[in-house]
């Protein structure tokens, strides 16, 4: 092994430990010897993207396919980047050119080739779905199995891009296949658990598709736990910290800016209704998921990307720290926002942990904390393959700590943050929406009703629900695994399971 090569499977093997620091050194070791060596720009390109530098990832990237254009891999990579920048065109040619270079006779019978295309495939798809061209992506997802037929997170989100009648299903039949195949990843066994409960949950199965839901939690269990100590310690530091003396002289004025609006909540409580409905709105604006302020308030905290800021933090933002946080965060917010959008969404439900930061940083903005039955919202999250937990406990304790954040909030932030619940959108979609456009302070228009028909990129789980018009089949959907639910309803109740 050559001394480059040395240098490139070291930093590999740290940034699977996840020591990306030293993975970058070893790399940049790598480039003095060869400062245009592809293999080396693009890995350098992965680190910078794991850590949050996305406009460097995305100049390594282009430097990589400059010195190797007919490497698939790095356009795959660069469109990867392309999407976090909400760039989706870019990012779907770059797709579809990385295709077009598998096509070459070199890949022609390459088991490797294969899984790449699949992969490919299944990101058009999502394109599609995200589009809401649930034919199209249907299409692509299959393309993409006959390629790879144990990609179980492709068997997922064919699953989720239609619906199922009848246990005999084609699809039901090969997700059954797939689940039995041997040399699986422990994630894609999961995804396609997560996939054929979904498909019997459908059909009514719903004792069977529990099997399939518990299985695919069991299965990834290990790789999600979750220091619900150290979030606990950040709620009381919050509620320590966070008050109406501290917000009375506060440490810094803020931006005056009114454009953000923070939608929160627990993932699957209707975050994506509300923002769908804002954003069909003609001077609003949905900007999707955003990391931006936590990874800002990280960056100006001297953090590395992923690390967690202490809400002790506030109390050190004087103005010209401040300053720097909400000038980036407004710039990121505003990308590809029409110039004159009055308001725009933020739909990270765990921004619901950075309110007092938003309260403090943006004393303007609007935030909107979505509630949903406790019951039916962790069902939901129980059964999607959602980073937060794979437990029943766990989610219960996870939806009791996120209620206490909200309610410290309610307390030192009267009239700052508008509840909404599900199940009220459902009964009366109407009043809800015309209560969530007079809180942004907009007058009324009447395609806040017509979410559904909204032609705006849908990047979450809930892509194909806000696809049509509001529904009632989520509400009280718990009642049907009652049986199951002793766990997560004692958690919810703050008592041990009887």
């Amino acid at each position: 092994m050559t001394d480059i090569n040395k240098s490139l499977a070291e930093a590999r093997q740290l940034q699977r430990e996840g020591r990306l620091r030293e993975a970058e050194l070893a790399v940049r070791r790598a480039l003095q010897q060869q400062p245009r060596n592809p293999v080396a720009l693009d890995l350098l390109g992965m680190l910078a993207q794991q850590a949050g530098a996305v406009d460097d990832a995305a100049g390594l990237f282009e430097a990589a396919i400059a010195e190797s254009p007919a490497e698939p891999t790095f356009y795959w990579h660069l469109a990867l980047v392309r999407k976090l920048q909400r760039r989706f065109d870019d990012a779907r040619a770059l797709i579809e050119r990385a295709l077009q270079s598998l096509g070459a006779p070199q890949f022609a019978a390459s088991p490797q080739a294969a899984k790449l295309n699949a992969l490919l495939k299944t990101e058009l798809g999502d394109f599609a779905a995200m589009d809401g061209e649930r034919e199209r992506a249907q299409a692509l997802f299959r393309e993409a199995l006959s390629n790879d037929p144990a990609r179980g997170s492709t068997w997922y989100k064919l699953a989720i891009a239609r619906r199922f009648d009848s246990v005999d299903d084609d699809d039901i039949v090969a997700m059954k296949a797939a689940s039995e195949r041997a040399g699986m990843s422990v994630a894609e066994r999961a995804a396609v658990q997560f996939a054929l409960g979904k498909a019997l949950d459908d059909c009514g199965e719903y004792e069977k598709a529990f099997a399939h839901f518990r299985e695919a939690n069991e299965l990834r269990r290990d790789r999600a736990r979750r220091d619900w100590t150290a979030l606990s310690a950040y709620v009381e530091q919050c509620e320590s910290l966070f008050t109406k003396e501290f917000f009375a002289t506060p440490p810094c004025s803020g931006s005056a800016s009114e454009r953000p609006v923070f939608v929160v909540g627990m993932p699957r409580s209707g975050t994506t209704l509300v923002e769908q409905i804002i954003s069909s709105h003609s001077q609003a604006y949905g900007a999707g998921e955003l990391d931006a302020l936590q990874r800002l308030l990280a960056s100006e905290a001297g953090l590395a990307f992923g690390e967690h800021v202490d809400a002790a933090f506030a109390a050190q933002l004087d103005q010209q720290r401040a300053g720097r946080v909400t000038r980036s965060y407004l710039e990121v917010l505003g990308a590809g926002a029409p110039q004159d959008a009055l308001r725009i969404t933020d739909k990270a439900p765990s921004n619901c942990y950075l309110v007092g930061f938003i309260a403090l940083l943006f004393p303007n903005a609007r935030i909107i904390d979505c509630r949903r039955d406790a019951l039916d919202n962790c069902l939901s999250m129980y059964f999607q393959p959602l980073p937060l937990s794979y437990d029943l406990a766990e989610l219960g304790k996870s939806y009791r700590l996120y209620e206490r954040m909200m309610d410290h909030w309610d307390e030192i932030l009267p009239q700052r943050v508008l509840r909404v619940r599900y199940e009220d959108a459902v009964d009366d979609l109407e009043s809800i929406a015309r209560r969530i456009v007079g809180f942004l302070g907009l007058d009324w228009d009447p395609a806040c009703l017509d979410f559904h028909r909204s032609a705006r990129t849908v990047q979450t789980m809930s892509l194909w629900q806000v696809r049509r018009p509001i529904y009632s089949r989520s509400v009280r959907r718990s009642r049907h695994y009652a049986a199951f639910l002793e766990p997560l309803t004692a958690a919810l109740e703050g008592r041990d399971p009887g």
